[in-house]
C-alpha cells in the first residue's frame, strides 16, 4: 500500500457536504484491494486546474486564458481578446453559428484566441509577471494536497483546457510545482527568442485533417496526448478530480483495475429544485460530489490518508453523505 510520510496520521474530514453514489462503497473498497493487489501498492492522480486546483473565481481574468487579458501585448491586443472572455458576445459574431453545435464553438473558441496570442507576439517572459499580478488563489487545502502527493510519490497528470506555461507558473509561484507532476494542456511553442509561433496539441495533425486544441470537449483524448503517464503501472489505480462532468472523461475508454472520480459542485449553480438537471449530469459522471460552497480538499485528502492505510475506518469517510444518493 501507498506510504503515507512520517508522522502522519488519518485525518478524519467532517467539514464538508458530500453526496456520494450508491456504488461509492463498493467502488472505494475496490481501489483499496487493487491497491493491495498490485506490486508497487501505488495509484495515481488525474486532475483538472481552474477551478479545482484554483479558486471557484467568477473572475475570469483569474483563469489561465483570462490572464493574457492583463498582458502588455497592447491595446489592439486586449480590445479583441478582452472579447473572447464573454462567450456570449464572442459568439454572436460568428458566421452561421445558430448551425453550430456547442462543442464546434468552443472550438473555434479557443483557435482563435490562441491565434490573437501568435499575431501579437506574446513573448515567454511576460507570463511570470502576468500570472504574478494576477494573483490567481489556490482552492483551501490544494497545496497542502499536492505536497502530500509529492511525499508519497503519487504521479499526478494535470490535465486542463488552459494553458501549460500558465499553469506551470502558478504552480511554480505557490510552491507546488514538484517532479511528480505533470501537465497537459494547451502548450506554447517558442521560437529560439521566447517568442510564441504555435500551439500543441492543436499544431499535430489528427490524422483526420488537422489537429484540436486541449479543450472542455477533448478531454478523452488525455490517454492519446499523454501516452507515457497512461503507461506507467501506477495508472492502473486512478484517483480522478475536476469540478464539472466532463473532466472524468478522461478515464473513457482506459482499461484500469480501479478508478474514484471525485468532484467539486461548488460553482456556478444556484443550488435550488432548477439546479437538479445539472446536478444530474455531475452524479453520472462522479462517485462522489463536494457540494459545499468553496470546498476545500480536505475530504479528498482524507480519502488518500484512509485508502493508504487499507481502509481500516470506512466510517470515516461516510460522515456527512448526503441523503438520496
Amino acid at each position: 500500500m501507498g506510504r503515507l510520510p512520517e508522522g502522519q496520521s488519518k485525518m478524519i474530514c467532517q467539514n464538508d457536504a458530500v453526496w456520494q453514489s450508491d456504488a461509492y462503497p463498493l467502488k472505494r473498497r475496490a481501489f483499496i484491494n487493487a491497491l493491495r493487489r498490485s506490486s508497487d501498492g501505488q495509484f495515481a492522480v488525474v486532475i483538472d486546474f481552474d477551478r479545482t486546483i484554483t479558486c471557484a473565481s467568477v473572475d475570469p481574468r483569474q483563469e489561465c486564458h483570462g490572464i493574457m487579458a492583463t498582458s502588455p501585448l497592447g491595446d489592439a491586443f486586449r480590445e479583441e481578446y478582452g472579447d473572447l472572455l464573454n462567450f456570449e458576445k464572442y459568439s454572436s459574431v460568428l458566421p452561421g453559428k445558430l448551425q453550430w453545435p456547442e462543442h464546434l464553438l468552443r472550438e473555434k473558441w479557443w483557435l482563435y484566441g490562441h491565434a490573437l496570442l501568435i499575431k501579437h507576439r506574446l513573448r515567454r517572459s511576460l507570463i511570470p509577471p502576468m500570472v504574478r499580478n494576477a494573483g490567481v488563489r489556490l482552492r483551501e487545502g490544494a497545496k497542502e494536497f499536492l505536497h502530500l502527493l509529492n511525499e508519497m510519490r503519487v504521479p499526478v497528470l494535470v490535465v486542463s483546457a488552459e494553458v501549460t506555461d500558465v499553469i506551470s507558473e502558478v504552480l511554480q509561484q505557490h510552491g507546488c510545482l514538484y517532479g511528480n507532476v505533470t501537465i497537459l494542456s494547451n502548450e506554447c511553442v517558442w521560437d529560439e527568442e521566447g517568442v510564441l509561433t504555435s500551439w500543441w496539441p492543436e499544431s499535430e495533425s489528427d490524422g483526420g485533417g488537422g489537429g484540436m486544441p486541449m479543450s472542455s470537449f477533448t478531454k478523452h483524448m488525455a490517454p492519446k496526448w499523454a501516452r507515457e503517464f497512461f503507461a506507467r503501472p501506477e495508472a492502473k489505480r486512478l484517483l480522478v478530480i475536476g469540478d464539472r462532468p466532463r473532466d472524468a472523461h478522461v478515464v473513457k475508454g482506459l482499461s484500469v483495475d480501479a478508478v474514484l472520480k471525485v468532484g467539486f459542485y461548488d460553482f456556478g449553480h444556484a443550488k435550488n429544485e432548477a439546479d437538479d438537471r445539472f446536478f444530474a449530469d455531475y452524479q453520472k459522471e462522479y462517485d462522489v460530489l463536494l457540494t459545499q460552497p468553496r470546498a476545500s480538499f480536505a475530504w479528498i485528502t482524507a480519502l488518500v490518508r484512509e485508502v493508504c492505510v487499507g481502509g481500516e475506518s470506512d466510517a470515516a469517510l461516510d460522515e456527512g453523505r448526503m441523503a438520496g444518493a
